[in-house]
């Protein structure tokens, strides 16, 4: 098992907090999401939605909402109003809208209430 694990994380992704290894298939994603963070001046608020929470400990910023994952099953009723509410102090959003294994498709696809909220925030960025 531990011989396919680090068969499939071999890819070398290069952050502040030293080298990790991630799937080919997320490798250039990591990247490009490390490269843009970096480039942001520190005190700008930034949101990573559909993503792992490690982004924030990797760009050394506090995650921006009680949610350290954006995704159904995961959020409870009454949680698209409260991310809503905590969005509107953010900066950027990093919106990766690819797709998962567990999920059949873009999440704006199938929340549109999220996706009018994310689109009101100036700044966001969709990737």
């Amino acid at each position: 098992m531990a011989a396919v694990i680090f068969k499939v994380y071999s890819v070398p992704v290069a952050t502040p907090h030293g080298q990790l290894l991630a799937p080919s298939f997320e490798a250039q994603d990591a990247k490009r999401v490390l490269a843009y963070a970096a480039a942001l001046p520190p005190e700008t608020r930034v949101a990573v939605l559909r993503e792992e929470p490690l982004y924030y400990y990797l760009t050394d910023r506090p995650m921006p909402t009680a949610f350290d994952l954006v995704m159904p099953a995961y959020l409870r009723p009454g949680s698209d109003a409260r991310l809503a509410r905590e969005l509107r102090d953010v900066d950027e959003i990093i919106y990766n809208p690819k797709l998962m294994a567990t999920i059949p498709g873009v999440i704006t696809d199938y929340e549109p209430r999220r996706r009018d909220a994310e689109a009101g925030i100036s700044g966001s960025r969709w990737s």
